[in-house]
């Protein structure tokens, strides 16, 4: 475990360290987690293993009320997107490995659209203008929520306070799955085609 602890105390330095502030967005109260009690003096390399977990129907829990301006300036609530599966992805402009990931993820989001699933960014940077910038080199084309810490600590029963970090939602709301640190299309082609829309 201490091997563990350490990897994922690098991925959060390698990303938090260009922006510290990023390190320090507070946590959510307990009652915000469906687990609140279950992980009291877990480290953060329990709670959160690096890559991909998958959570049975019978584990799925709610994804919490989520809504905010979009970079491009209108206005998105997920809730808008019940019936759909959706892929939410965590991200920021100054960290490598999201701008790493940013190309194939909206690349997927392009070949995916006819069968039903959206993808949504929720944008951790400081910086509106490098983040514009991002979504514009990689050609992105779905919609980024503009966050600076608050609608990321309402996912800390299944992401850290940190990117990169992606959840899959299925159509009926719930976290089907979730990815620790970057994700790929090979991680997410097989989630998505078990959750066909509603």
């Amino acid at each position: 475990m201490p091997a563990l602890t350490g990897l994922l105390a690098g991925l959060l330095a390698g990303c938090a360290g260009s922006t510290p502030a990023a390190a320090t967005v507070p946590g959510p109260a307990a009652e915000h987690s469906p687990t609140a009690g279950a992980t009291a003096g877990r480290s953060d390399a329990d709670r959160y293993p690096l890559g991909l977990t998958v959570f049975p129907v019978g584990q799925r829990r709610a994804l919490p009320t989520l809504r905010g301006q979009t970079l491009a300036g209108p206005a998105l609530a997920l809730s808008s997107l019940k019936g759909r599966t959706v892929v939410l992805n965590v991200w920021a402009s100054w960290c490598e490995p999201c701008r790493t990931e940013l190309p194939g993820l909206a690349s997927l989001a392009t070949q995916l659209r006819a069968s039903g699933v959206r993808f949504v960014g929720l944008d951790e940077d400081t910086d509106p203008g490098a983040a514009a910038s991002a979504v514009r080199s990689t050609r992105s084309a779905y919609p980024h929520l503009v966050d600076r810490g608050t609608l990321l600590a309402r996912l800390s029963p299944w992401l850290p306070a940190a990117v990169p970090g992606s959840l899959v939602v299925d159509p009926q709301g719930r976290v089907a799955a979730r990815v620790v640190g970057p994700v790929t299309a090979a991680q997410l082609r097989p989630l998505l085609a078990g959750l066909a829309p509603v």
